[in-house]
């Protein structure tokens, strides 16, 4: 079954415009690197933001950061694993 969002707000622009459906696939986490695009759950929004770094502990624990395309910085946190929906 193919898997739509609906893009709002302007942080991912020119890639991902404001009222726009974009298809998502779901992906292994052990598969994201820096450039992809991922969709995470922060305080119940979903965000999509581009991947900057993955960052795996020597515990197995792994932190994203990520950026919209159109912000001037990184976000100031860092997604974890469990955050990922697609």
């Amino acid at each position: 079954m193919d898997m739509y969002i609906l893009a709002k707000g302007d942080s991912m622009m020119p890639t991902l415009v404001d009222g726009e459906y974009y298809q998502v696939d779901p992906v292994e986490n052990s598969e994201i690197s820096p450039g992809d695009i991922i969709v995470f759950n922060k305080n119940g929004i979903a965000i999509c933001h581009r991947v900057l770094q993955v960052i795996s502990t020597r515990s197995g624990k792994t932190f994203i950061q990520t950026k919209g395309d159109n912000c001037p910085i990184p976000d100031n946190f860092v997604v974890t694993t469990d955050m990922i929906i697609y």
